[in-house]
């Protein structure tokens, strides 16, 4: 499927919006102090995630996906990558639900802290998934073929 560059500017530009965004959201939702119940606010920021990684694909592909379709994307991906990528994002925000604990005893500065660490793993995760549906769109091809070709 040929994209025009109009088009392909129209979806990036979407997908900008929708980015920054969701950063925007997720590291003011981390910045809010909330003591003793970081871990379930960095399960709902993971959540979060995930929608923004759907809405990604939704703006690239004008298809509709949920939460379900994109575990299936990342099955076929391979199951040790999907376990793999699963644990180590997993890990990455029990850790900063750790961090955010120990920061929200820092007034102001350590609830910035928190907040920018969150936004930067959101707009990472956000990014990279772009990167591979937009080269997908580009190529014709699946996003989780071009993202097994890049990490193969």
């Amino acid at each position: 499927m040929a994209v025009s560059s109009y088009d392909l500017r129209k979806k990036r530009k979407k997908v900008l919006y929708a980015l920054l965004g969701a950063a925007a959201t997720t590291g003011v939702a981390s910045g809010t102090p909330t003591p003793g119940l970081e871990a379930p606010k960095q399960a709902a920021i993971a959540i979060g995630d995930v929608v923004l990684m759907a809405s990604i694909y939704n703006i690239y592909f004008d298809d509709d996906i949920d939460a379900d379709g994109i575990k299936d994307m990342l099955i076929e991906a391979g199951l040790v990558a999907a376990i793999g990528g699963g644990l180590a994002y997993g890990g990455v925000k029990a850790t900063e639900a750790i961090l955010a604990e120990v920061l929200n005893w820092v007034p102001v500065i350590g609830w910035v802290l928190s907040g920018l660490i969150t936004a930067s793993v959101t707009l990472t995760v956000g990014a990279l998934w772009c990167w591979g549906c937009d080269n997908a769109l580009r190529e014709g091809k699946s996003p989780v073929t071009v993202i097994k070709q890049a990490f193969a």
